[in-house]
């Protein structure tokens, strides 16, 4: 019993040595629908916990909205606090939220509502190995969505518009290439469009973060700074309707190309190198 004990003490411990949230409060202004989650994190581990990356990421029932600029922590020591701001742009409305902590081994989720009082944490993933490779990489993100603006007086086809996200990445360093990315857009098996889009210096000075539903219109690029994503504007669908799916072609000169095939439900990919050939 006193083995069995002990061993329920040490699983105890070692699954509460994530980060724990001692505050935590959200904050909305008009201009720019802009929401604020002001937190303190504190550490109850013996351990230091260090180079972490905070993320919140708001949503409509199951619909990705928006996420914040991830904020960096540089060290949270053994049973001390730090606060930080997290703050995203452009969120008219939202239901739940989930909060991302990232280290270099795991990954710690939190989610929560606007009526609750504090996030609860979820699970912990470990975070995959990810050497720095020699040739250039891409990485997907996912997809972000924008309401259409309800004050469009445009005759155009009603629907939101996603917008698909990528990484281009070499011996670790983000890069900013020339090229193009071909996308043909599904509902389920109908195709709906193709689209033939070039990727120009000039998509790097669109900031991302200044996206809304007026100016985030099909076939838009735009760039984030702080985690070097590429926004590419796809078409105006309904999202509660619409089964999407995905076949994408992404070339980049010097670099090389990239396929991903009846894409659909989770847009995402880990980095890899270009098709050989």
């Amino acid at each position: 019993m006193a083995v069995l004990g002990l061993f329920l003490a040490v699983c105890l411990q070692a699954s509460d040595d994530h980060p724990h949230f001692i505050e935590f409060q959200l904050s909305r202004e008009k201009e720019g629908h802009k929401v604020s989650a002001s937190a303190k994190l504190k550490n109850p581990g013996p351990m230091d916990l260090s180079d972490l990356w905070v993320c919140i990421t708001y949503f409509d029932g199951e619909r990705e909205l928006r996420a914040s600029k991830p904020q960096r922590l540089a060290k949270l020591a053994p049973r001390e606090s730090a606060s930080v701001v997290l703050e995203a742009r452009q969120v008219e409305k939202f239901s739940r939220y989930e909060v991302g902590i990232e280290t270099d081994t795991r990954k710690f989720m939190y989610a929560g509502a606007a009526a609750d009082e504090l996030p609860k944490f979820q699970r912990v993933d470990r975070t995959p190995d990810r050497p720095a490779a020699a040739g250039p990489t891409v990485e997907l993100r996912g997809l972000s969505w924008f309401d259409r603006d309800p004050l469009e007086t445009r005759p155009v086809a009603p629907g939101d518009t996603p917008f698909l996200r990528f990484v281009v990445r070499q011996k670790g360093q983000v890069q900013h290439p020339t090229g193009k990315i071909q996308v043909t857009v599904f509902d389920g098996r109908k195709p709906l469009r193709y689209l033939n889009i070039a990727l120009e210096d000039g998509c790097y000075q669109r900031d991302a973060a200044e996206l809304n539903g007026r100016s985030a219109l099909p076939e838009t690029t735009a760039y984030d700074p702080i985690t070097g994503e590429i926004w590419v504007g796809l078409i105006r669908v309904d999202h509660a309707k619409v089964a999407l799916r995905l076949d994408v072609t992404l070339a980049f000169e010097g670099k090389g190309t990239w396929e991903w095939k009846e894409m659909e439900k989770v847009f995402t990919c880990a980095p890899r190198g270009p098709e050989g050939r």
